[in-house]
């Protein structure tokens, strides 16, 4: 499983410097329904475009950057955890941590 911590960041430059090597600099572009040559944006256009496109897809640029966060954000939840206990102490659930680090915990209390 890939989590968020593993997930390798790219920055705009290396956006555009990916997009000149498969495209060159000069694109070509339909205008009019007419092909026509055009420089490659610059650093701050494809920044622009990208910034846009992450206000405008909110949602889906939070599930592929760090799904735990999407799901915690998104998910609906229903019930109540605690809807069954009626006492202190009543309910006790297994802790999610390695056994060195309850262990550690417990030397040093």
């Amino acid at each position: 499983m890939t989590t968020s911590a593993h997930v390798q960041r790219v920055s705009v430059g290396h956006i555009r410097d990916l997009t000149r090597s498969k495209f060159g600099k000069k694109l070509t572009v339909l205008k009019d329904e007419e092909p026509q040559a055009v420089l490659l944006p610059n650093f701050r256009t494809f920044a622009r475009f990208i910034a846009n496109w992450k206000n405008e897809n909110a949602a889906l640029y939070l599930k592929t950057s760090n799904p735990d966060a999407a799901k915690n954000k998104h998910m609906m939840a229903f019930g109540k955890a605690d809807a069954d206990v009626t006492r202190l102490n009543q309910l006790w659930e297994a802790v999610r941590e390695k056994p060195l680090n309850i262990a550690v915990r417990a030397v040093r209390n």
